[in-house]
């Protein structure tokens, strides 16, 4: 990749000095020379930095916020420069050296919910709050602050905001704690009455699972995935749940095994009841659908009320295999159209190298870069979406073959679904190479895994 110059540029110096180690010169904490440091308080990235991104040389992750820099959740301590390539990419310029930032999770999400306040002339509900402001601060950088006001039935939108992170949400003199997974997420109601409240949250059992990549169809011959996940019940209010009971409903297509009615018993405020859940859709014809489940409580020393939240499940269509060999060692990412990326690097498999990453299916273009290469290590390699690319790479010659492909916006375009493509492709990775794809998966076909 030929990178640009003369461009202009944010220099971002990063000094923390109670936290410099003087034996400590990695990449990720090194010492900070410079006369006249600029402590992170001091420091303004504008929020087209914001988010999570991933360093395509090394897999590092890199979080921005408005007045700091975290690799891997340490602080970056040394004197750099950033240019915005495109949404997807930022050059790092740090000291003789340059390399690439790839989008994991950006600050352009969004999230909505409903503000009810608790009502006694309307029975066995809430009343969506209209005209109500409300705040929400994300909770690694108070100063990623949103403003907004709900319409006349109590909905609220916030936006730009990075899926993943935690937020504390004020309206009133509540403050609830939001975890909003996925881009456009529904997160239920916000309840800011005093008294007795609840906020409904969904996590998934195994801390790695991915909640951005949920299926819906399955190969032939099975009926769906299922997903273990955890419903936390948190007690919001300022009184104590005594003898509260729920119960669990979903979407007419999720289908919902749980004990769907029980007793929450006593939960004293701030406390959680974490409720184990199993879900699976229906397939779907859509890219992607989204499902909720809902939740009721009822308190019988409150007669004729009942308290109402839900929680937003995204399950994308199917999933789709990108397959990667190479004749030596090759790295990269793949960026899907909601603007995650993935990190792979191809792994010694008898005589070559190879990977594989389920990813779900889309009509929209992924983003693919390769690179990685060095005097020594340049590699031919193949990639096939739903098959198994070729491997035999000692007759290949055609090196130049998608160039030039360097930067996103030379992003060479891939229909995988072409005849003459029949899924796959090989090509030639040079030293200092970045290569670029722009992959359309095609029409939906059922595969076998």
């Amino acid at each position: 990749m030929r990178l640009r110059t003369g461009l202009s540029t944010i220099v971002l110096v990063f000094f923390l000095a109670s936290c410099l180690n003087p034996s400590n010169d990695n990449e990720s904490s090194g010492n900070n020379n410079n006369n006249n440091p600029v402590l992170p308080s001091q420091a303004v990235y504008s929020r087209e930095f914001w988010g999570e991104w991933i360093r395509m040389d090394t897999g590092e992750s890199w979080y921005i916020t408005s007045n700091s820099i975290s690799v891997n959740n340490i602080l970056f301590l040394r004197q750099i420069s950033l240019e915005k390539e495109s949404n997807q990419v930022i050059i790092v310029t740090d000291g003789t050296r340059k390399y690439g930032l790839y989008a994991s999770r950006t600050a352009t999400g969004s999230f909505s919910g409903r503000i009810v306040s608790d009502t006694p002339n309307i029975a066995r509900n809430f009343a969506g709050m209209g005209g109500m402001d409300a705040i929400v601060r994300n909770l690694k950088d108070a100063t990623q602050e949103l403003r907004g006001r709900s319409d006349s039935t109590g909905n609220i939108l916030f936006a730009p905001i990075i899926p993943g992170d935690h937020y504390e949400l004020i309206a009133g003199d509540k403050t609830t704690l939001i975890i909003p997974h996925i881009d456009g997420e529904n997160i239920g109601n916000i309840t800011i009455t005093h008294g007795k409240n609840f906020k409904a949250t969904l996590r998934p059992r195994d801390p790695n699972m991915d909640m951005t990549r949920l299926y819906a169809n399955r190969p032939s011959g099975v009926t769906s995935y299922t997903y273990e996940l955890i419903l936390d019940i948190e007690n919001t209010g300022t009184e104590t749940w005594n003898a509260a009971t729920y119960t669990l409903t979903s979407s007419f297509d999720l289908n919902l095994t749980a004990t769907r009615v029980g007793i929450l018993g006593t939960t004293l405020p701030g406390m959680k009841y974490s409720l184990p859940i199993t879900l699976s859709c229906d397939p779907v014809t859509a890219p992607y659908v989204m499902q909720q489940v809902f939740l009721r409580i009822t308190d019988p020393s409150v007669p004729g009320k009942t308290w109402d939240d839900s929680v937003s499940v995204k399950f994308n269509r199917a999933p789709v295999r990108f397959n990667i060999k190479s004749s030596r060692p090759v790295q990269g990412i793949i960026i899907t159209p909601a603007a995650r990326a993935y990190r792979f690097i191809t792994e010694s498999s008898g005589d070559i190298f190879s990977t594989s990453l389920s990813m779900p299916w889309t009509n929209e273009d992924y983003l693919v870069v390769f690179s990685g290469a060095e005097i020594g290590t340049e590699a031919v390699y193949s990639l096939g979406i739903n098959v198994d690319p070729p491997s035999d790479f000692r007759y290949f010659t055609d090196t130049w073959r998608y160039e030039p492909n360097n930067t996103e916006n030379e992003a060479y375009k891939l229909d995988m679904h072409a005849a003459i493509m029949q899924g796959w492709i090989m090509a030639y990775l040079s030293v200092n190479d970045f290569d670029y794809y722009r992959v359309n998966i095609g029409p939906y076909i059922e595969y076998v895994e």
